[in-house]
């Protein structure tokens, strides 16, 4: 991750995103919260719990959950396998699949996990398809 390439863009990402987002726009919250999943670390240095507490009440709509396991702000590339786990019980809920039928239980190890694809087809169905 130290390549210069990289570190350029993080830093115009960063440059981008405080130039760009000034406040928060709890409208788009209230009309699509439903749409987003939202998951904030409890030991943050980058997010602070208010942030959290803040969307939680902005977005009624959505999911919004604080991090019980202590993952860091960087939980992609340190924890990518814990996190996949956290994701998958996620999409569990979200698709309503079966815990034990349709995705692996979350005690089985991501790495011999079989890949499953659940998707919505309207409202009242719902498919779950192993690959």
């Amino acid at each position: 991750m130290l390549h210069g390439s990289c570190v350029r863009s993080v830093l115009k990402m960063a440059a981008d995103e405080m130039a760009e987002i000034a406040d928060l726009n709890e409208d788009v919250y209230r009309r699509l919260g439903h749409k987003f999943i939202m998951y904030y670390g409890a030991d943050d240095g980058w997010v602070p719990p208010s942030h959290y507490h803040r969307m939680a009440a902005t977005n009624t709509r959505g999911r919004v959950y604080m991090c019980q396991n202590g993952f860091p702000h960087s939980f992609v590339t340190t924890h990518s396998p814990e996190m996949a786990l956290v994701v998958a019980d996620m999409l569990k809920e979200e698709l309503g699949c079966q815990a034990s039928a349709d995705l692996p239980a979350l005690s089985t190890p991501v790495a011999s996990t079989r890949t499953t694809l659940c998707r919505r087809l309207d409202a009242s169905e719902r498919v779950c398809d192993a690959d």
